[in-house]
């Protein structure tokens, strides 16, 4: 991020609740198709995905967010 016109790296806390990470999510949508880096159909159903996990157990907020992350990770991230 830029602090006082330098980049700096600075560790972004997590939504605290499903309507912050939605909104998130979204722009991310946004990006992600811009750049043609995805289609919409996968991504909304990923974030449905996490809607329903929600509306399943909204006491377990902190899990679902950090299984998400690990999920996105271990999608995307190079293998050795």
């Amino acid at each position: 991020i830029f602090v006082g016109g330098s980049i700096v790296s600075r560790r972004l806390h997590a939504p605290a609740t499903l309507e912050g990470w939605t909104a998130c999510w979204e722009l991310y949508e946004v990006a992600m198709i811009s750049l043609k880096a995805s289609a919409l159909g996968p991504l909304q159903r990923y974030a449905r995905g996490i809607q329903n996990l929600h509306a399943m157990m909204p006491h377990r907020w902190p899990l679902i967010l950090t299984t998400g992350l690990l999920v996105r990770y271990q999608t995307v991230a190079p293998t050795a």
